[in-house]
């Protein structure tokens, strides 16, 4: 065999393995895909923070904002911004209205894991101002909202699928909302606590599941009645019914219900065909700025470094997440 030959046999077989390992990475890469950054330059910001007037907060939210501004006013902005020179302006006011939305969250909740680094890294310089955060979180929550630090991010399904239906019904869903949370319904809700919200009436459920906070009480109440009116209709949702924008997603959470609590096994299939009208293909690159597109090796479930917890627990400490149980700044 001619050394010419010999050449050409060794050029295909390298360049058989190039191409091998090019389509196994553009194929992890779709499998990562998240959805693709809206262009939000000129759009307005939801009113009242987008909340759902079905659910009583907008007293809140306007204590949120007042408090906010007395406080911080564009001080955070401007800081923030000199950190992160390639961040517009505009694309700050959307990643600080999700924040505020995730601190009506934790008056709410008893327990607000944090999914996004993005959202984090704001509350991190929030914290820097360390009287100034205090006498915000008093102003507008009562307490101190701690920012309580964790080792490392964890898997944490159950409780991302918990935040995603809260979340879906209190506020209305834009593009940058699955954007910078990384779409929502990727996870079916916990079959456990579904169970507990059928059988378990509402003095036993508010505590464990909801904050003290008298100003959501009716809200928590709500919540617990709206999640059992989802689980007691046992009719399999209508695959015609296409949510064909963000903010028509509170009403998809009917059916996130329904198929966590009857169709779990194949829970990804059900609600991609849901939304999209077809079966989950975690191979495709065609997620754009869809509701779902969750694979195994989605990260999108994993809390953040840190998450809120009430400033009277025993993890209140100073830490690399910040001091948030008071100091000077």
């Amino acid at each position: 065999m001619s050394i010419l030959v010999i050449g050409g046999l060794i050029l295909l077989c390298t360049l058989v393995v190039k191409l091998n390992k090019s389509a196994k990475s553009n194929a992890q890469n779709r499998s990562r895909r998240i959805p693709s950054k809206p262009y939000v330059k000129g759009l307005p910001l939801p009113a009242q923070l987008g909340l759902h007037p079905t659910y009583p907060l907008q007293g809140i939210a306007k204590q949120l904002d007042t408090a906010f501004e007395k406080e911080f006013g564009d001080r955070l902005k401007s800081r923030f911004l000199l950190k992160r020179p390639l961040l517009r302006p505009e694309e700050f006011d959307w990643q600080l209205l999700e924040l505020k939305r995730y601190f009506v969250l934790t008056t709410l909740l008893r327990e607000v894991p944090m999914f996004s680094d993005d959202i984090d890294e704001i509350w991190h310089e929030m914290l820097l101002y360390s009287r100034e955060y205090e006498a915000f979180c008093k102003a507008f929550a009562g307490e101190v909202i701690h920012h309580a630090p964790h080792s490392e991010p964890a898997p944490n399904p159950n409780g991302r699928a918990w935040f995603d239906w809260v979340y879906c019904q209190l506020f209305e869903v834009t593009p940058y909302s699955i954007y910078i949370w990384k779409n929502f319904f990727r996870t079916p809700l916990d079959q456990q606590q579904l169970k507990e919200f059928q059988t378990t009436d509402h003095a036993q459920l508010l505590p464990k599941y909801f904050t003290t906070n008298p100003n959501v009480r009716e809200t928590a109440i709500r919540l617990i009645d709206t999640l059992r009116e989802q689980m007691n209709n046992t009719t399999r949702p209508a695959y015609t019914k296409r949510y064909t924008h963000p903010s028509m997603l509170v009403g998809a959470t009917s059916a996130f219900v329904f198929f966590s609590l009857y169709e779990a096994d194949g829970f990804q299939d059900e609600m991609h065909q849901m939304l999209y009208g077809r079966k989950h293909d975690p191979n495709s690159s065609s997620c754009g700025s869809g509701f779902v597109c969750a694979t195994s090796s989605d990260d999108s479930t994993k809390t953040s470094s840190c998450s809120s917890s009430s400033c009277n627990s025993s993890s209140c400490s100073s830490s690399s997440c910040g001091s948030s149980c008071g100091g000077s700044s």
